[in-house]
């Protein structure tokens, strides 16, 4: 009996160990924390968001949890709200952490969605501190937008003449 405490005392201690939470999520929690309905810059609420990785997923958790919104799968286009197109209108959210110095990280989120013929992206660079072990929202350090014209779909005819018919 002895033997199989110690044997399970070991196989909890390894799958303990394979459980990995990813240090950045901690730094990028007051992101998770200070998105609301409204923030994402749009004036017409989201219906759905979708998370670009694993990361994004975790930092917007109670986003996520909170109901207001429906989850899309990842890979997901999403409409801007403010887009008249039928169909999924949201945001695909992501974040990563682009410089970790200390006390001090620069991190950048991204949100992103289309519109009739163009894809819209606008980033979001903040600065963090931590302070008495907790990450918050020292300022933001700019952003931008950043939009992707996409032609319309269109039939290609091939029109071929002849040199001599003129």
């Amino acid at each position: 009996m002895r033997y199989s405490s110690w044997a399970f005392a070991a196989v909890l201690f390894v799958v303990m160990g394979c459980i990995h939470r990813d240090p950045n999520a901690s730094v990028l929690s007051p992101l998770g924390e200070s998105v609301g309905t409204g923030i994402l810059g749009d004036s017409i609420p989201p219906q759905f968001i979708g998370f670009t990785d694993d990361l994004t997923e975790s930092v917007f958790k109670n986003l996520a949890r909170s109901g207001r919104y429906q989850i899309a799968p990842r890979g997901t286009h999403l409409l801007c709200p403010s887009n008249q197109t039928p169909g999924q209108h949201g945001y695909v959210l992501g974040t990563h952490v682009n410089t970790l110095m200390g006390d001090s990280a620069h991190v950048t989120m991204s949100w992103s969605c289309s519109r009739p013929n163009q894809s819209m992206e606008q980033t979001g660079v903040y600065l963090l501190r931590r302070r008495h072990g907790k990450w918050q929202i020292e300022r933001a350090l700019g952003g931008g937008i950043g939009v992707l014209g996409i032609a319309p779909r269109r039939r290609l005819t091939n029109v071929a003449a002849d040199e001599r018919a003129c």
